[in-house]
């Protein structure tokens, strides 16, 4: 479901996403994964940055 929240190229913090979401690393890794799975967010560089696609 797309709720509209990031647009295109929006960099998101997987920390920050955990911290929000009030969540362990765990289930936000594995969503991520998911995520790029299908093509909707990429990795970039070191600090494990995401970049929404779709």
């Amino acid at each position: 479901m797309n709720t509209g929240h990031f647009k295109p190229g929006h960099l998101l913090s997987e920390n920050q996403t955990r911290i929000k979401l009030n969540m362990s690393r765990t289930p936000i890794r594995e969503a991520i994964k998911q995520l790029e799975n299908e093509g909707l967010l990429v990795r970039q560089g070191q600090k494990k940055s995401l970049a929404i696609l779709h």
